[in-house]
């Protein structure tokens, strides 16, 4: 973790490098809630008022601002693109195959060779899932005004 600071706000970066881009795009997906991407960064990425998250290949990028000194979107945006241009190009993931087929269920849970039954699936496969095959959410259009 590194803190940076200046022109009246601060931040925290976290660049985490996982196993592979599967364990990544887990972790993002976990952490990220409804993605909300920006137009102005093309990497995958979900922003709020006060977090960035980021997954590039097997790389997560986590920025958190400060409450007190909050910095701007534009600021986090434009780390966040200054730390990816340097990031591996991003890859293709499928998705796993230990993940439940659609209509099933694990037996029981806390036994992981478990077998998956017929029944109504999890709510966290179907999501995941579906995150998976949709990929990420189209990019809203931002304006920024000057004044």
């Amino acid at each position: 973790m590194r803190r940076y600071a200046g022109g009246g706000a601060a931040l925290e970066a976290e660049l985490y490098r996982m196993s592979d881009a599967d364990a990544a795009l887990g972790v993002y997906l976990s952490r990220c809630g409804r993605e909300t991407p920006d137009a102005a960064l093309p990497t995958r990425h979900t922003v709020g008022r006060l977090q960035l998250l980021l997954v590039r290949e097997r790389f997560l990028l986590v920025l958190t601002g400060d409450p007190e000194r909050p910095p701007d979107r534009t600021a986090l945006l434009a780390f966040a693109g200054a730390v990816a241009d340097r990031l591996p190009p991003p890859v293709e993931v499928a998705a796993p195959a230990w993940l439940p087929a659609a209509g099933q269920r694990r037996v029981h849970s806390a036994w992981p060779g478990a077998r998956w039954r017929s029944r109504r699936s999890s709510s966290w496969a179907r999501v995941t899932r579906s995150r998976l095959a949709a990929g990420p959410p189209p990019r809203r259009r931002t304006t920024t005004t000057t004044g």
